[in-house]
């Protein structure tokens, strides 16, 4: 991508500078798999010696982040070499560039460790101590991720007791949380026939007083005039003379 752009004439200052790091970049790293390894084909032990494809080289670079050197694959290094970080700093140095930085101390506690907020609950599950005489407990880790694999690391069976235990408190919230919605349905279903059966219930009832039948409604005003629209279309002979 440097090489298309300076041949095309839209090199920038940038591009340039990569290229000149490139040019002048010298830090082999070693491949990172062997040049030949034994790979179990099958279930009888048999193994064959594959010899893996050479890649293009890698370069030791230096971490801005925490000043580490890093084996990078050739193929990689331009995009790498034009990664920044959030200050606008360089993501990537050559192996021989000082590192300036300062290394990023974390503090998140690892889940056995004392200070813990959910040391107690480890400890119920009976999932021991993180640290000893010797070693010190965990409580530099930069993020959850590290805390993890810390776990993963030093508390193998620890951690998995930890996913299991967490996965059931999460089933557990589920079914809680389902058996929540589906009582407020049936509390709404109920209170929706409830409402229903109250639409359909009369409220106001009258009587005839020529034949007796009752007419009814909602409230007192609309017996009234269904009482009267009876009387004129059933009795309207007979109310006539009554007036």
């Amino acid at each position: 991508m440097v090489m298309t752009k300076v041949e095309q004439g839209t090199a920038g200052k940038e591009d340039l500078d990569i290229l000149k790091s490139l040019i002048e970049m010298n830090d082999e790293a070693p491949e990172i798999e062997p040049d030949d390894h034994v790979v179990d084909i099958g279930g009888d032990g048999a193994g064959a010696v594959r010899t893996p494809t050479k890649s293009a080289g890698y370069v030791n670079l230096r971490r801005q982040t925490d000043g580490k050197i890093v084996p990078i694959n050739r193929n990689q290094l331009s995009m790498r070499l034009k990664e920044k970080l959030e200050n606008g700093q360089r993501a990537w140095l050559r192996a021989n560039e000082a590192w300036t930085g300062t290394k990023r101390e974390g503090t998140m506690l690892c889940r056995l460790h004392p200070n813990h907020e959910n040391y107690a609950e480890m400890q119920k599950l009976g999932l021991g101590i993180c640290g000893n005489n010797v070693q010190p407990p965990k409580g530099n880790l930069l993020n959850a991720n590290a805390v993890d694999r810390h776990m993963r690391v030093k508390h193998k069976d620890a951690f998995e007791a930890v996913r299991e235990h967490e996965a059931r408190r999460r089933e557990d919230a589920r079914d809680e949380a389902q058996a929540t919605i589906a009582e407020g349905l049936r509390e709404a279903l109920a209170g929706r026939n409830l409402s229903s059966a109250t639409k359909e219930k009369p409220l106001a009832v009258l009587a005839c007083g020529l034949c007796g039948e009752e007419v009814t409604a909602k409230n007192t005003f609309g017996a009234h005039s269904r009482l009267k629209k009876h009387e004129r279309d059933v009795h309207g002979a007979e109310v006539n003379k009554e007036q």
